[in-house]
């Protein structure tokens, strides 16, 4: 019973992250992170973080900018061959996208790298 206990615990813990299916999970990365407590909030807060300040009035053309450094920001994780470098890189970006100046309106309550163990 316990290690049944044990093995729902780990398959649930590891199913999903907020930006893509870990039952899909083919690359280092993507792995990586469904298989880490911390990777996985970090990709967590950044899923968050973008799309709140993409909904915010951030104005177009810094909306079309936090778009185009997503891409490349992706492309950039997805190079990692190491856990030290994916976490590195979540951690610039959870607080890199948080900068983003809100025109009019309230900033979103965003997540800062530094709130996650």
């Amino acid at each position: 019973m316990r290690l049944l206990v044990m093995l729902l615990l780990a398959v649930s813990g590891s199913s999903s992250a907020a930006s893509f299916d870990c039952n899909k999970a083919s690359t280092f990365v993507e792995k990586a992170i469904c298989s880490d407590r911390t990777l996985s909030a970090l990709d967590d807060a950044l899923s968050e973080n973008y799309k709140d300040m993409l909904a915010s009035n951030i104005g177009e053309g810094a909306r079309k900018d936090l778009r185009a450094t997503q891409r490349i920001w992706i492309a950039d994780r997805n190079k990692c061959t190491t856990r030290s470098c994916v976490e590195a890189l979540y951690r610039q970006r959870v607080d890199a996208v948080c900068d983003y100046p809100v025109i009019s309106g309230i900033h979103p309550g965003c997540t800062y790298s530094d709130e996650i163990e």
